[in-house]
């Protein structure tokens, strides 16, 4: 099992990485806050691992943290949850805000993500009980782009998704004005999930 890599970003899209580590490159699936943290190619990053096997296909997923990789294990090991919605609710919800969720019983937060239900929802809240680690001081590593530069990232997030276009768009309007110039992609994306409905 690969536990973690350590090298240089290649490529960064809005939830996957290319990081090269000595002759190999690894194209990593991830949340869209650790994108935010490979500021540009060339820049060395650390990435906490877990792969999964489905139809054949291998698929790595990378973390800014153990502690964040555990959480989407304990996610997808939830039924009706993947990969795919794991990383979504790890991109549109912080950490601390699945714990809490979790741990008041309450699925509204989760619901607001897309491809969660309520059923799914209540599911998580349900399996998760008394299973989450406590949570660690959050990082510091995030970094923030230019700010025109984070809205597109912002709406690029949404598209992928699965939210149209125009919606995407209006809704990353209504979050920027809400919080600001100069929020990384990740508290955009957060605040923007709210005006999708």
């Amino acid at each position: 099992m690969i536990d973690s890599l350590c090298g240089r970003v290649l490529h960064r899209g809005i939830s996957e990485l290319v990081l090269q580590v000595g002759g190999f490159a690894f194209r990593l699936r991830v949340p869209l806050h650790v994108c935010e943290l490979a500021c540009g190619p060339d820049e060395e990053l650390r990435l906490y691992t877990t792969l999964r096997i489905a139809d054949d296909q291998y698929r790595l997923f990378g973390f800014e943290s153990a502690q964040e990789r555990n959480l989407f294990e304990s996610l997808i090991g939830v039924s009706g949850v993947g990969p795919a919605t794991g990383l979504g609710l790890l991109s549109g919800l912080s950490q601390a805000a699945i714990i809490a969720a979790v741990r008041s019983k309450d699925p509204k937060p989760l619901k607001a993500v897309k491809g969660i239900g309520t059923k799914t929802a209540e599911r998580i809240v349900v399996d998760l009980q008394g299973r989450l680690p406590a949570l660690d001081a959050p990082s510091d590593q995030a970094r923030v782009g230019s700010p025109q530069r984070n809205l597109e990232d912002a709406v690029l997030a949404l598209i992928s998704l699965g939210f149209k276009e125009k919606i995407s768009r209006k809704a990353v309007d209504k979050a920027s004005n809400e919080l600001g110039e100069g929020e990384p992609v990740s508290q955009l994306v957060r605040a923007a999930l709210r005006y999708t409905r």
